[in-house]
């Protein structure tokens, strides 16, 4: 099984990867980075994330990056439409790309990032949050 621990996947990942757990509590988000390469000019993270609940805010990132979503799938809202990124998806996204997401159920990506440019960014979202149950899929 990917999607949870009932596999086993997370213990032997855990075992073999460095990792950091990053989820926000107050949005109900898990969220394990697994670092598989990291360097000054590029790292590899495989990434497990569930968001059930958008964030109050849009974020960007300190690179640009190419995530490959494996597993999953999530709903990605920016400029104000959101748009449903399911597995297979390839997206390429500049550090100044803002976006908030929300996840139906886990999410497993690959993600692939640039050497780091700036700081974290939060912007107001130009979309209304919505209830993931409204979403669909």
């Amino acid at each position: 099984m990917v999607e949870g621990d009932g596999g086993g996947l997370m213990s032997r990942l855990t075992k073999v990867l460095p990792y950091k757990e990053i989820g926000w509590k107050e949005y109900d988000e898990t969220f394990y980075r697994f670092i598989v390469i990291k360097t000054r000019w590029f790292n590899i993270y495989l990434h497990k994330l569930t968001v059930p609940i958008p964030h109050a805010q849009c974020h960007d990132h300190p690179w640009s990056f190419l995530a490959i979503i494996l597993w999953g799938g999530y709903w990605e809202l920016h400029d104000g439409a959101w748009h449903w990124r399911g597995p297979g998806s390839v997206l390429f996204r500049r550090a100044e790309f803002d976006h908030n997401v929300v996840t139906l159920s886990t999410n497993w990506s690959l993600v692939i990032t640039g050497p780091r440019k700036r700081a974290w960014g939060f912007t107001s979202c130009d979309g209304k949050p919505y209830i993931v149950s409204k979403l669909g899929t």
